[in-house]
């Protein structure tokens, strides 16, 4: 989910939807456009992937040309969804370890001085009667938004983001 979700904050020469359900083909146009491209420097953005399983960071660097550069990736396993099938409910145990790591990805994001950030959340949060919780205690500490994402979106980011780095007559 990761690259696509960082090219789409930068004022698209695509129209900049952030909801590829709601554009139809936008993944590979934006791909194709390079999305940063009306950039005029670089800037330092995260995204944040919060799955089922676990939850992932990256923090970059966007530069004018639309490109990503790395400045850190990292990922913990949190287990958000262990028993939400079972009971609908994240844990209190699951709830801790995913507000831990959203802690220690505050701490990055303030480090390197990230001027945007996305945090996407998909099946567990989206699943989980007590979903406000987490939305509220990954905004009490990351001050942003979680998007909790249907699954179609989940999907085609999924999709884009495994084949965004093909040629793009592939």
């Amino acid at each position: 989910l990761i690259p696509w979700a960082m090219k789409c904050w930068n004022n698209c020469p695509r129209g900049g939807s952030a909801d590829p359900a709601q554009t139809p083909s936008v993944t590979r146009q934006h791909r194709d456009a390079g999305c940063g491209s009306l950039l005029t420097m670089t800037h330092t953005v995260a995204a944040i992937d919060c799955g089922t399983n676990s939850i992932r960071l990256l923090v970059a660097d966007l530069d004018a040309d639309g490109r990503l550069h790395d400045r850190d990736r990292r990922m913990r396993i949190v287990r958000l969804g262990e028993a939400v099938d079972a009971t609908g409910m994240i844990s209190e145990a699951a709830l801790q370890r995913a507000f831990l790591a959203c802690d220690e990805f505050a701490e990055v994001i303030d480090s390197l001085a990230a001027t945007k950030v996305r945090f996407v959340a998909t099946s567990a949060s989206r699943d989980a009667k007590n979903r406000q919780v987490f939305v509220d205690g990954v905004r009490a500490r990351l001050a942003v938004e979680p998007e909790v994402i249907p699954g179609e979106v989940e999907a085609a980011l999924s999709f884009d983001g495994a084949t965004s780095g093909l040629p793009s007559d592939a």
